[in-house]
């Protein structure tokens, strides 16, 4: 169970702050999770809305940022660059990119349902539960983003295949 919230003490800095809410809510190591999730950039404003939903806040930015870099992967749009990666992988490793992307996704709607319920004790169950879901896809997304960089490190041309324009 997880404590009543942090109230920050007198004479506490904000990453102290920060540390005791991630030990209270269970996460075995707050420092690095500060530092992975940028969480010293947490603005004023959301940290007076709940230093939970704040940090909550930026796992699911970070998170959502991968998800999307998956999804420019699985569904490209017009842009160059996507049209290029997308060709970069082989059905097989596509159908891993797939499996990584929606259990990103989970975490990101996750999020969604204790950002409606709006109470703090669901935005801890979301980090305690995140930190873990996420921590599990870094080995993928680190193979995906290894491969992306050596798609543009190789010299090899553009894909650049002229569809409907009207």
């Amino acid at each position: 169970m997880v404590p009543e919230k942090h109230e920050k003490r007198e004479g506490e800095t904000f990453l102290e702050a920060i540390i005791a809410e991630l030990r209270r809510i269970g996460i075995a190591a707050p420092e690095k999770a500060v530092e992975e999730f940028e969480l010293l950039a947490i603005s004023e404003s959301d940290e007076d809305a709940g230093l939970a939903r704040a940090i909550a806040k930026k796992v699911r930015e970070r998170v959502d940022n991968y998800a999307h870099l998956l999804e420019d992967l699985i569904q490209p749009d017009s842009s160059l660059a996507t049209m290029n990666e997308c060709g970069f992988f082989s059905d097989e490793e596509m159908d891993r990119i797939i499996k990584c992307y929606r259990k990103l996704m989970a975490i990101v709607r996750q999020f969604a349902v204790a950002d409606l319920a709006a109470a703090p004790k669901d935005y801890e169950t979301f980090v305690k539960d995140a930190l873990p879901a996420w921590k599990a896809q870094q080995p993928p997304l680190q193979l995906v983003t290894k491969k992306l960089h050596e798609g543009w490190t190789k010299e090899q041309p553009l894909q650049r295949e002229k569809g409907y324009f009207g």
